[in-house]
C-alpha cells in the first residue's frame, strides 16, 4: 500500500505532466537553455520544477522533452542521486534519466549522443522527489482556509468562556460554546480566527475572509443552543471569540484532476497569504479566481506585470507597454470565487495586482 507521501508524489507528477502540450521534436533545442548543463546529478531537496529550470528557457516544457527510460516500475519519478542527463535521440535534444547504480561514470560532457542502459534498483517511491517544494505550501495548507462570506463565519457557534474567568485555553482544557449545532451533530470541530477579508482587486467583491485554525477539539456535551468542547489539539491558544467550523475534509489527494479550461481566463493577485504586498519565489498568492471559473488544482498560470504607461513627450498621450512576465504560479487550493497558489517561478518583484493567465 503506498504511503501518503508517495500518493501525493505521484498525484503531482501526474499534474506536472499535464501542464504543456507536446511541440514537434525539432522545435525542442530551443527550448533548452543556452548553458544548459550536460548533466545533473539530482540532490536531497530538489524539485522537477526546479530541475527543469537548470536546463529549459521555460520550466513548464519539462514534458515536451522528458523521455523516460528507466527499466523499473517507477519511470517518471526521480530520486535523489538519479542522473539527469541531455541527450540526442533521433536529432532532438531530450532528458533522459539514469538511476543511481547505472551511473557511477559519467560520460563526458562534451559528449551530445548517448545511449543509456539504466538498471533495475529498487526503490520505495515515498522517497521520490517532488514536482514541486511542497515544504513552501505546507503551513497554509494544513492551517489556512477561505470561507466564502463574512456572514457564515459569524454564524458559526462562537467561544464565549473557558471558564475560571480566564480569556485563553490550550489542549486538554474545556471551552464553552454558544450557537446553532447540526442535527447530524459533527463531534469533530476545527477552531478558527477570523482574519482579513479578500476582495477582488477590480469589483470589490467579497472573495472570502481568511479563517486561520488554532484548533481541534471534540465535542463533549450539548444542551440546545450551548456546548461543551474539549481541546484536542492547538496550534495557538484558543481565545474568547474564535468560531467552530466543521472540518472541510479538504485533502491534498482528494480530486486532484487538472482540467484545461476551453474558455480564457485572466484574472489578478488579490493578495498574499501572509498579507504583504509582494512576495517572490514559493511566495503563496491569493488568485481572484476560483472553481466557479474552472480552475482546480495543479494548474498553471502565468504572472505578468500591471501594465505600465510611459510618456513620450509631455504633449503625446502615454503608451500602454506590453505585459511582461515575471513568473509562474501553481494553483493548489481553489475555492468557490479564489483560489491559493504558489510560485513556482519569480524573474522580477510579483506584486499585488499582477495579472494571471491560464495559458503559458
Amino acid at each position: 500500500m503506498k504511503t501518503g507521501r508517495s500518493q501525493r508524489t505521484f498525484l503531482f507528477f501526474t499534474i506536472f505532466s499535464l501542464w504543456v502540450l507536446k511541440v514537434p521534436p525539432l522545435l525542442a533545442n530551443d527550448l533548452f537553455k543556452p548553458d544548459a548543463p550536460e548533466h545533473y546529478t539530482v540532490q536531497k531537496g530538489d524539485s522537477l520544477w526546479g530541475i527543469a529550470e537548470h536546463f529549459l528557457k521555460d520550466p513548464s516544457s519539462w514534458t515536451e522533452v522528458w523521455h523516460a527510460t528507466s527499466d523499473d516500475d517507477t519511470p517518471d519519478l526521480v530520486y535523489p542521486g538519479d542522473l539527469i542527463s541531455k541527450v540526442m535521440i533521433r536529432g532532438a535534444p531530450l532528458l533522459t534519466l539514469s538511476r543511481r547504480s547505472a551511473h557511477k561514470t559519467l560520460p563526458p560532457s562534451r559528449s551530445k549522443t548517448l545511449k543509456l542502459t539504466p538498471k533495475i534498483r529498487r526503490v520505495t517511491s515515498e522517497n521520490a522527489i517532488s514536482p514541486v517544494p511542497l515544504e513552501a505550501l505546507d503551513i497554509y495548507l494544513k492551517h489556512s482556509r477561505l470561507v466564502n462570506t463574512p456572514y457564515i463565519f459569524d454564524k458559526a457557534p462562537v467561544i464565549f468562556s473557558h471558564g475560571a474567568n480566564r480569556m485563553t485555553a490550550v489542549t486538554g482544557e474545556k471551552v464553552y460554546v454558544r450557537g446553532e449545532f447540526s442535527p447530524a451533530r459533527n463531534y469533530f470541530y476545527r477552531i478558527y480566527r477570523k482574519g482579513r477579508t479578500i476582495r477582488d482587486p477590480d469589483t470589490r467583491e467579497i472573495l472570502g475572509v481568511m479563517a486561520h485554525d488554532v484548533a481541534d477539539a471534540f465535542l463533549t456535551q450539548i444542551n440546545n443552543s450551548l456546548a461543551t468542547l474539549k481541546i484536542h489539539s492547538n496550534r495557538s491558544e484558543v481565545r474568547v471569540g474564535d468560531r467552530l467550523l466543521p472540518d472541510d475534509n479538504f485533502r491534498l489527494l482528494t480530486a486532484f484532476f487538472p482540467k484545461r479550461l476551453k474558455k480564457p481566463l485572466n484574472g489578478k493577485i488579490a493578495a498574499t497569504l501572509n498579507g504583504a504586498k509582494t512576495t517572490g519565489l514559493y511566495g503563496n498568492i491569493i488568485i481572484n479566481r476560483g472553481e466557479r471559473d474552472g480552475l482546480r488544482q495543479g494548474d498553471l498560470l502565468i504572472i505578468n506585470k500591471k501594465h505600465q504607461k510611459q510618456s513620450m513627450s509631455q504633449d503625446k498621450p502615454s503608451i500602454r507597454l506590453p505585459a511582461e512576465k515575471v513568473g509562474f504560479v501553481m494553483v493548489y487550493r481553489p475555492f468557490q470565487r479564489a483560489s491559493f497558489g504558489l510560485v513556482l517561478s519569480a524573474y522580477d518583484e510579483i506584486k499585488v495586482g499582477d495579472y494571471i493567465n491560464l495559458n503559458p
